[in-house]
């Protein structure tokens, strides 16, 4: 009697168990991965036809919607000897197993956080969705990995990563470790857990990859003669001497050019002095108070007028040789294919400028000389979540090129977005924007 009243008690703890996994009270995802008690055969038929099937109730589903797609972090293997990522199989008596090679849609996939790297993730994933750009780097790639010269170190790092992010295979993210040691021991200021400034990531990724792709032997861009006084003369002058030192895929995709103006009070003369960038730095409370706004809010087209903008300065003049002041502006002569700006927000209060834009930018009128790009598609918002007193958080917002959608990739999360998010959510950072033909 004792012991058939131990083997009922067995049983019935063990009816009770399977019932809370079959119900979905502690789904798949909660645990991990791997198969349930749940999905063991209960031994009643009428509440469950297949024996082999798993739970369809997830209460996560009540908080996840549908269009996330949530990265457990032990689910996918890291492993260098397992390229493809596969999902980890655990097997029973059910023979319930996951699919070996889950595939993804290109360019979704998440990216995992090696610590404190999401401004990294954040950069990554916008380079990653500026289809040209993508495209000449990994066809440089293919030609140049056979030649494993550490010359190359930052471009290989870089193309593999954008590689893996639009692979359907190998999972829903990808770890960047091999770029992030990369960055770091190309640069000390990436090196270890510290948290960066996402720009800083931006221009040194430009200045690194054209220094390793660079076709050409590379110069720093000046001109000795002070006294240029037609602007023709000053750019093709400059222009000539620059393209000769400096041809890559960075400049041919980055660069722009911009003429700096100074204007004799005096005689009227004017100086042309043309040079070259790869970033916008627009800083948001100085044009808050330029155009005189009483709110916190600027639009991008109030930045390109503040870039404009005409100061004035002690100057000696070397047509008229008089000491009075010079009036000085500068102007965007030609524009880059894919345009980076940096929305300097500073500390405090100008932290708090809002910053209003739409998908697509028209700045003709700020572009100064013809067949230069002048119609712009936004693909890549980095935005800047939290507070300055925690050092909040990086993400990044990016329009798919295959589907014309906007998703947030927030790490190893990528979710669907309208863009409307993409404008009211977080604080905008660096905004790219790539060149699209008129019409």
């Amino acid at each position: 009697m004792i012991i058939r009243n131990i083997l009922l008690l067995i049983l019935s703890i063990y009816n009770i168990t399977n019932s809370f996994y079959i119900n979905g009270e502690c789904c798949n995802s909660c645990r991990g991965g791997g198969t349930s008690k749940g999905e063991i055969n209960n031994n009643n038929q009428s509440k469950q036809k297949n024996k082999n099937t798993r739970p369809t109730s997830n209460p996560l589903s009540k908080i996840i919607p549908d269009n996330i797609i949530p990265i457990p972090n032990d689910q996918y293997s890291d492993n260098p000897t397992n390229p493809d990522n596969t999902i980890n199989e655990q097997s029973n008596n059910n023979n319930v197993q996951e699919p070996k090679n889950e595939t993804v849609t290109p360019g979704l996939k998440g990216l995992q956080n090696v610590g404190a790297t999401c401004y990294m993730n954040a950069v990554l994933q916008c380079f990653s969705n500026l289809p040209r750009f993508r495209t000449e780097l990994l066809v440089q790639y293919q030609d140049l990995k056979q030649n494993k010269d550490e010359k190359y170190k930052l471009s290989f790092a870089l193309a593999e990563v954008l590689q893996n992010l639009w692979s359907k295979n190998g999972g829903k993210y990808y770890s960047p470790n091999n770029f992030k040691d990369t960055i770091g021991e190309l640069n000390h200021s990436f090196k270890g857990i510290a948290a960066n400034d996402p720009k800083d990531l931006v221009i040194f990724i430009m200045q690194q990859i054209h220094k390793e792709l660079n076709t050409k032997e590379s110069t720093i861009a000046t001109n000795n003669n002070n006294d240029r006084y037609d602007f023709l003369t000053e750019y093709n002058s400059f222009m000539d001497h620059y393209k000769g030192h400096n041809d890559s895929i960075m400049t041919n995709e980055f660069h722009f050019y911009t003429n700096n103006m100074t204007t004799c009070s005096n005689c009227k003369k004017t100086i042309h002095s043309v040079q070259t960038d790869n970033i916008l730095f627009f800083p948001l409370e100085e044009v808050r108070k330029f155009k005189g706004y009483n709110n916190n809010s600027v639009s991008i087209n109030d930045c390109f007028e503040y870039y404009e903008r005409q100061t004035y300065s002690d100057y000696t003049c070397n047509n008229c040789n008089y000491n009075c002041y010079g009036n000085n502006s500068t102007k965007i002569v030609s524009s880059a294919k894919t345009l980076i700006i940096n929305l300097n927000r500073g500390h405090g209060i100008e932290f708090d400028v809002n910053i209003t834009f739409e998908e697509y930018l028209y700045i003709d009128k700020f572009v100064h000389m013809p067949n230069s790009p002048k119609n712009y598609e936004l693909t890549g918002v980095i935005c800047h979540i939290g507070t300055n007193d925690d050092g909040g958080h990086f993400i990044a917002y990016c329009k798919n090129s295959n589907n014309c959608k906007w998703y947030k990739f927030n790490d190893t999360f990528v979710i669907e977005c309208p863009f409307k998010e993409v404008q009211e959510k977080g604080l905008p950072y660096v905004l790219f924007y790539s060149y699209v033909e008129a019409g």
